[in-house]
């Protein structure tokens, strides 16, 4: 069988994508690839078998730019054979409809267009982008989303609940296994696979190094996937608050690589604004902390509190105060990181990438079998 996929990415968010990798090396495994991409050279380099056809790379477009990138994409689609349209999230709003198509959805369309149930300061191309948006989303065969949140997002502006599933983040136990690392030199307390944002807890976690400085100078936090402007924006402020050297920031960082940094790390953080976006869409990073054995400290939202259990398999907080207190809690007693640490990776077991690619792979079959008949 043949399959299409239409993703583009964008370049300053390259170490969120382990969930799109993952889907299209499943993809690749059990079907005829032709990928519609702006990012060949990268996914190449991950290692996803597939035809390419080269997209060019539109940052956040306009309504006109998106008019313009549909009608491109569906001019090349017409020299493609498939069975199967896979369109991942807003990469394509318009499609043939003659074949099925199946969506990803890992991203909640309020992040796209800033929408606010409580305050719409929409332009009216944003409201037009929008609702094309969730027209798309109707006219789609089957959906597959990452939470139970963003499902009830989907019914509520009424697409079918029958068309849609939800598989949460599949992890790679094989490549996210702390025993391949036992040789590992620990160079990091505290690690978080995200770039340093005020909407990602960059001002608490600002905060809780400074209490911690102040009971433990060898206590460090690691902070990947930076990109210059985060640089130019913290780096003063980590250097006045004399945090220089407690706080690392990487740049963009491989998505292979990303195993080897949590091995030398002992806590995983993830630290989210509550907002329409972040209440829906869970951190991929949660899965991948809880395989690799960290326990890990998240503040109270849905998506976090669905999967990290306080005391558990982490600590949810709700202040920097709770935050250094979790920190020295892993750090200092032993037997109590010991036992949150193996419980994390008991949790991880519950979302390995073989249990959600068969999931996934019987709705394809579904699909495909619909379009036999």
């Amino acid at each position: 069988m043949n399959v299409a996929i239409v993703i583009k990415i964008n370049y300053n968010a390259l170490i969120s994508t382990s969930y799109c990798i993952n889907m299209l090396k499943f993809f690749s495994k059990h079907f005829n690839v032709t990928l519609l991409t702006n990012a060949t050279s990268f996914f190449k380099k991950q290692g996803v078998n597939a035809q390419y056809i080269d997209l060019s790379y539109l940052p956040f477009p306009s309504l006109s730019q998106s008019v313009i990138n549909d009608r491109i994409i569906n001019q090349k689609l017409k020299k493609v054979e498939y069975d199967l349209l896979v369109v991942w999230y807003d990469s394509l709003y318009s499609f043939p409809l003659e074949k099925p198509v199946l969506r990803f959805v890992d991203v909640c369309p309020y992040q796209t267009f800033g929408y606010s149930k409580k305050e719409d300061r929409l332009r009216f191309d944003q409201k037009l982008s929008f609702k094309m948006l969730i027209d798309s989303f109707r006219k789609s065969s089957f959906i597959i989303t990452v939470s139970p949140q963003m499902k009830q997002f989907l019914i509520d502006y009424g697409i079918p609940e029958h068309t849609i599933r939800w598989l949460p983040f599949g992890i790679d136990l094989a490549r996210y296994n702390v025993r391949s690392f036992l040789n590992a030199q620990k160079e990091h307390t505290v690690i978080n696979t995200g770039p340093f944002f005020s909407v990602r807890g960059g001002d608490m976690i600002l905060n809780a190094m400074k209490l911690l400085r102040e009971q433990d100078e060898s206590i460090t936090y690691a902070s990947l996937g930076n990109s210059e402007r985060e640089f130019e924006q913290w780096t003063p402020l980590i250097e006045n608050m004399g945090l220089e050297n407690h706080i690392k920031l990487y740049g963009i960082v491989d998505h292979s690589k990303i195993p080897e940094f949590l091995a030398k790390a002992n806590i995983g953080i993830s630290i989210l604004e509550k907002n329409e976006y972040y209440n829906k869409s869970p951190p991929q990073k949660i899965f991948e902390y809880m395989a690799m054995g960290l326990p890990t400290i998240a503040n109270d939202i849905p998506t976090h509190t669905d999967y990290i259990k306080d005391g558990y398999n982490g600590f949810i907080i709700t202040s920097a105060e709770e935050m250094a207190e979790a920190i020295l809690t892993l750090t200092y007693d032993k037997t109590r990181y010991k036992q949150l640490s193996e419980n994390a990776k008991t949790s991880a077991q519950k979302y390995g990438l073989e249990k959600v690619e068969s999931q996934l792979k019987e709705d394809v079959d579904a699909l495909l079998q619909v379009q036999r008949r």
